[in-house]
């Protein structure tokens, strides 16, 4: 922040960091979608043979291979969670001073 009130810049530094903050955050959450067995999509209750195919007999790992491909990345999510705190923080403070230098 300059001396005479926040400025543009800070305004999109703070912008800048939430959306960074925001695009991390979204990347370590756990996803969904359709579970992979080579290039075929797995059905509940499916094997995951060794060369990528699927069979219905024998027992299942879809729920393993699911936990697998759909698993949150920890580290991703709270450094994420960290910087779009502070990026609204920032942004919080600058419109607070902003309102208290034109009044």
């Amino acid at each position: 922040m300059s001396s005479d009130g926040p400025g543009l810049s800070d305004f999109l530094g703070s912008l800048l960091m939430t959306g960074v903050g925001g695009t991390l955050l979204y990347f370590g959450l756990p996803g969904s979608g359709p579970v992979k067995c080579g290039d075929a999509v797995m059905s509940p209750g499916e094997w995951c043979g060794p060369a990528g195919h699927t069979q219905m007999y024998g027992g299942s790992n879809y729920d393993a291979l699911a936990a697998e491909q759909h698993a949150a990345s920890v580290p991703l999510a709270v450094f994420g969670t960290i910087l779009l705190g502070l990026g609204l923080l920032w942004f919080l403070v600058l419109v607070h001073a902003t309102v208290r230098d034109s009044r």
